[in-house]
This record gives C-alpha cells, sequence and structure tokens, in this order.
C-alpha cells in the first residue's frame, strides 16, 4: 500500500480538451471542484449509491453501466457525418 499512496499523492493530471464524464460516490467527498479546471470540454457528473470501492459492486454496477451506455448513445448522435464516413 505504500508504493501506491506515494504514487497518487504525486500524481498530477493534466488538462483534458474534451468532455468528460465523472462517477461521483454518494458518500465520499465531491471530487468535482478537482476535475472542473482540468476538463476544459465540460464535465458531467453522475452520483452513485455508495462509496468509491462499492462502484463496480451490484447494485452500484448497474447504475454506472446504464450511465456509460446513455453516454455512448449521445456521444453517437453527436458525432460529425463526415467522422462517420472515414
Amino acid at each position: 500500500m505504500t508504493a501506491s499512496r506515494s504514487l497518487i499523492a504525486r500524481y498530477r493530471p493534466g488538462d483534458y480538451d474534451g468532455r468528460a464524464t465523472l462517477f461521483r460516490a454518494a458518500t465520499d467527498e465531491d471530487p468535482v471542484p478537482l476535475w472542473n479546471g482540468l476538463v476544459r470540454g465540460g464535465l458531467d457528473a453522475h452520483d452513485t449509491p455508495g462509496g468509491h470501492l462499492e462502484m463496480l459492486d451490484e447494485p452500484t454496477v448497474a447504475t454506472v453501466a446504464e450511465i456509460i451506455g446513455a453516454t455512448i448513445e449521445r456521444a453517437h448522435s453527436q458525432e460529425p457525418m463526415a467522422a462517420l464516413a472515414g
């Protein structure tokens, strides 16, 4: 655990020009303020029940899967036709 804590403490994410989707665990500290300054294209935050460690456990994983599916569908519907043509 010490090595991973050291890496986390040193990690500094860079700016991202696109849009991002954030899954926010209801029982954890709000991470949105940390990401707002880094994600220039906008940040879509979605609340999920439980904590960070339960994010991929049932029943929370079903909520996360639904949000991912809707996000992918929305992204596909907004793609320019030229990009679809290859």
